[in-house]
């Protein structure tokens, strides 16, 4: 059984390979995504207002206030792809401690607690404790996508525009159909790119 597993793991790596050689319309490139990069995880935290924040291995994420003077609600946020994401929302009560669950099946980065009012007050984030590296494998020839393990996925054109997302370790997309230019695709926490010609 192991050796039959290791055959295909060869055969998946040839077949990347060949296709990075022929497909000839799309190609991967160290092409500078910095433009992409709209938010940075570094923030001004209120102090003032949210304790302490902690997150457990399992997703449980709890936080505690320092006074109940605001009847705001809570938006949960991930840090992904160089901006905060809402991932969630818990109402508030009147109490000092709150938790939330968040889904980890597809990879969970740092997380933030906003509250819903006016000024957008924010505890400081903190990092999810169990950390995955997930790699981008190659184009296959029908121009899909796969990945070491699952993950959130979205493709961007030139424009901003979102073309595809989901939640996959592997993206079956036809590019054949697509304009010239660069495309972009966001995955775990990693954003890259390539080019349709």
């Amino acid at each position: 059984m192991n050796r039959l597993i290791l055959i295909s793991i060869i055969i998946f790596f040839y077949s990347c390979a060949q296709d990075n050689e022929v497909s000839g319309n799309t190609t991967n490139s160290n092409i500078d995504t910095s433009e992409v990069a709209i938010h940075t995880i570094e923030d001004n935290p209120d102090t003032s207002y949210f304790d302490s924040v902690t997150i457990n291995n399992d997703g449980l994420i709890s936080w505690s206030l320092k006074s109940t003077d605001s009847m705001n609600d809570f938006i949960i946020q991930e840090f992904r792809w160089n901006k905060w994401l809402n991932i969630g929302t818990v109402s508030n009560n009147g109490l000092k401690n709150y938790s939330f669950k968040a889904d980890t099946t597809c990879g969970l980065y740092g997380i933030r607690i906003q509250s819903a009012g006016p000024e957008k007050l924010h505890s400081k984030s903190v990092p999810y404790p169990i950390k995955r590296e997930i790699k981008s494998l190659c184009m296959l020839k029908s121009n899909s996508f796969a990945f070491t393990s699952k993950t959130k996925f979205e493709i961007y054109n030139e424009n901003g525009d979102r073309l595809l997302e989901g939640c996959s370790d592997f993206v079956n997309w036809d590019t054949l159909n697509l304009s010239s230019g660069i495309y972009y695709y966001n995955y775990a926490n990693v954003t890259e790119a390539f080019a349709v010609k």
